[in-house]
């Protein structure tokens, strides 16, 4: 896994236009990453595992270009992002008290996306293929950010983010993932919390 320098990929030119997020230390940097890794790679189809609020739906949909209340514009793009179904108690999705969740998932999203509810790790994603890149930030723990990441690699993507590198076992998944898969490149987002796989042309 090679380590990228932010401002390498984080540029001015590329995150002009972009939605700011400062909710949590560390967001402003993480969102800007991925917005400018969504815009590098020209994607239109696109799934986030793990809406939650629905504040990082909102920074994917404007990256790929989804616009409010103008249908033209929009035609070609998809965004999917899929979450818990409503009224699963928290206390089993974090057992451990690690994660907030909110009553409603994608509330604060304002940008056209499909919402999807199940269990990320045996969803029958390939309903909704072509999907060309994929944000990970489900559950955070070795077993489903293997699944997860396995889940993605089906579609055949050009694109994979990961966010919270930095848990106990997200980052060993991915690197017993990704390793074996000869024809993506493994980079790690310095600043951030992001690690992020581009297929190979």
């Amino acid at each position: 896994m090679k380590k990228i320098k932010f401002n390498e990929k984080v540029t001015k030119e590329l995150t002009k236009g972009a939605i700011i997020r400062t909710g949590f230390p560390g967001f402003k940097e993480d969102y800007l990453g991925i917005h400018s890794l969504i815009k590098i790679s020209k994607i239109h189809h696109f799934m986030e595992i793990g809406t939650s609020s629905g504040e990082g739906t909102k920074v994917i949909a404007n990256a790929i270009g989804l616009q409010k209340w103008k249908f033209w514009e929009n035609y070609g793009k998809k965004l999917y992002s899929i979450d818990v179904p409503p009224g699963t108690n928290p206390k089993i999705i974090y057992p451990g008290a690690e994660d907030g969740h909110p009553k409603k998932a994608g509330a604060a999203c304002d940008y056209p996306y499909i919402q999807l509810f199940g269990d990320s790790t045996k969803f029958d994603f390939s309903l909704y293929y072509p999907i060309e890149g994929w944000f990970i930030d489900g559950k955070h723990n070795y077993v489903y950010a293997k699944k997860d990441t396995l889940q993605a690699l089906k579609s055949n993507p050009s694109l994979i983010i990961w966010h919270d590198k930095q848990i106990e076992g997200v980052k060993e998944a991915i690197l017993d993932v990704m390793t074996k898969k000869h024809n993506y490149d493994l980079f790690d987002l310095i600043g951030t919390r992001l690690i992020y796989a581009v297929k190979k042309q």
